[in-house]
């Protein structure tokens, strides 16, 4: 659609120049252009208010609509804009000066480049707003499973392991990472017939069961006291109140309490989503009268964990008890998108600087004349030269400069309609608005780096020898 409507508009506006009037090189009267600078104001608030509205009701048909209109509002307004850089331009040097009084008169020809340009530069402007505002929404909803020196070995529940098997499990995945301390984890359930019915905390929080070296590996050492006294120790703030807790059997029906209302003790350390946050000692959780099942391995490492150490506790393990499948994880943080930015960038810069040059070699073209003009009145090579870098680099700074309201209004917007999960204070995930990230120093890199790309391929790439037939 975008390529019949580029090939349509010049054919219908040189269709409309009389024969007379173009052998002649003369220009048809044009409409004023106060009334497309109008038009192109009153389209461009149109489509913010309407991708605002859109956006605050989660309209994606409006939002649609007016990224539309804003496109349709900033072309429509590029060429009266040019025309007032050409009359602004008065004061300007000479090569400068020229360039923009060619831009404004050949605004037929100027607009759609600069037009084209723009659109090619704001895709890059609003793909990486997007962008990195997603990352910014990873980030904050980013919930770690487990601190960086910590490794799982998750035991399936089809084959549970043996107590003897789960103590060589532990030894051999210590020892194949030195220095580092770790125990067994087992859930805390109760019979209801043949069904197992778990037990947690305030009905929403496992219940895990470990010994000393579970508490040591989980970064709860401070609670040993507490611990063996047959306390919960609560790993994260927010986790005990009151100093006890309340024990619920979850069955299929859901949470019901159990009656059972257990000292506990609240351990400073992070929200994991992937590790226990309640442990109880086995003599505890046996003297309440459950039973318990492993149903993993923790070490935690005396320093962030490589992949070199995973390898290792997983081969130990394989080897130690082949019998049970196990698996063993890490947690792995959201990775950055650095070479996604810049690739993103770099294709918007290419397509602009190529539009760019086209259009410099065209108007290069059109003002051969002028430039014999100016050779007869004595301008030298570096005038010639200076002004086709004013015209390239006019062009580009044009398209830069619009690319950045136009590419950060849909992106914005876009980001605005939609909503996001965050780990809250207590552990639990809440809505929340996603996070809008404009990258300015980027998108400033872009217009400075398209103007003087544009500037100096305008300059360098042009022959200074002005061809007279």
């Amino acid at each position: 659609l975008a390529a019949v409507v580029a090939a349509m508009v010049p054919a219908r506006s040189a269709a409309r120049v009389p024969v007379l009037a173009a052998l002649a090189g003369r220009r048809p009267a044009r409409e004023r252009t106060r009334w497309w600078l109008t038009r192109g104001v009153v389209a461009l608030g149109l489509g913010i208010g309407l991708c605002w509205w859109g956006g605050s009701g989660g309209r994606e048909a409006a939002i649609i609509g007016g990224i539309l209109l804003v496109v349709v509002g900033v072309s429509a307004a590029t060429g009266p804009l040019l025309g007032l850089v050409s009359r602004l331009a008065g004061v300007a040097p000479l090569s400068l000066r020229l360039a923009a009084r060619d831009a404004g008169r050949s605004r037929s020809r100027a607009a759609p480049a600069t037009v084209a340009a723009m659109l090619a530069l704001a895709g890059a402007v609003g793909g990486v707003t997007m962008v990195r505002s997603n990352e910014a929404e990873v980030a904050q909803s980013y919930a770690a499973s487990l601190r960086d020196d910590q490794i799982q070995v998750s035991i399936p529940s089809d084959r549970p392991p043996t107590s003897a098997e789960v103590a060589e499990m532990v030894d051999v995945s210590v020892a194949a990472v030195p220095g580092s301390v770790g125990g067994p984890v087992s859930f805390a359930y109760v019979l209801d017939g043949e069904e197992q019915v778990t037990i947690q905390v305030s009905g929403d929080r496992g219940l895990a069961v470990g010994d000393l070296d579970t508490l040591d590996a989980l970064g709860a050492s401070s609670a040993r006291t507490a611990f063996e006294d047959a306390k919960v120790v609560g790993i994260g703030r927010g986790t005990v109140e009151n100093d006890s807790v309340m024990l619920y059997r979850y069955g299929d029906g859901g949470p019901e309490p159990t009656g059972q209302q257990v000292p506990a003790v609240e351990v400073e350390g992070p929200l994991l989503s992937g590790s226990p946050r309640y442990l109880l000692s086995v003599a505890a959780a046996e003297e309440l009268g459950f039973d318990v099942q492993p149903y993993q391995v923790v070490v935690r490492a005396p320093g962030p964990v490589t992949d070199v150490d995973v390898r290792r506790v997983n081969l130990a393990a394989l080897e130690a008890v082949p019998s049970v499948p196990v698996f063993v994880q890490r947690d792995y943080p959201p990775a950055g998108l650095a070479p996604l930015f810049a690739g993103m960038l770099g294709a918007g810069a290419l397509v602009a600087l190529f539009v760019v040059a086209l259009v410099t070699a065209l108007s290069r073209e059109e003002m051969r004349s002028h430039l014999a003009t100016l050779a007869a009145v004595g301008a030298g090579p570096g005038t010639r030269r200076r002004l086709a870098a004013a015209q390239s680099g006019l062009l580009g700074a044009m398209a830069a400069l619009l690319a950045i309201p136009t590419g950060l209004i849909p992106a914005v917007t876009l980001r605005q309609s939609r909503s996001s999960s965050v780990l809250g204070p207590a552990g639990d995930f809440i809505v929340a608005a996603q996070p809008v990230v404009v990258p300015w120093l980027l998108i400033a890199a872009l217009v400075v780096g398209v103007t003087v790309l544009s500037t100096a391929g305008g300059g360098l790439f042009t022959r200074t020898r002005v061809r007279t037939t």
